[in-house]
């Protein structure tokens, strides 16, 4: 994939196939890797790659809640990019989302506003 991050294909869709939605939420994680010298902030190299693989994974499965939730999340919690995070979840709601993901939302959601309160 770091391969791939530098001069990628015209389309997404041809980078790698992935089982499901979760298999490309596993390998964005998998690859993260915070600095040496502080263990509290990640690695942008790291952090670029994951939002790559999810790119990828939105790619192959773009009606997933799963993956819009999954992206909005690293917006939020990696990038600290609150107003695309929360654009994605309005896409995830419009999506019919099952129990836990509409869950998932809503959490999100609170976080947003206590954080907009402080």
């Amino acid at each position: 994939f770091e391969a791939l991050l530098e001069s990628p294909p015209a389309r997404l869709k041809e980078v790698y196939r992935f089982w499901d939605p979760y298999e490309a939420e596993l390998v964005s994680r998998v690859g993260r890797r915070w600095l040496p010298e502080d263990d509290e902030e990640l690695d942008p190299a790291a952090t670029r790659l994951a939002e790559f693989v999810i790119k990828v994974g939105l790619a192959h499965y773009p009606a997933s809640v799963f993956m819009i939730i999954t992206y909005s999340n690293l917006l939020i919690s990696v990038q600290g990019n609150y107003q695309s995070g929360a654009s994605q979840l309005q896409q995830a709601k419009k999506l019919s989302p099952g129990l836990s993901d509409r869950f998932a939302i809503f959490v999100r959601e609170q976080e947003h506003k206590q954080r907009a309160q402080t």
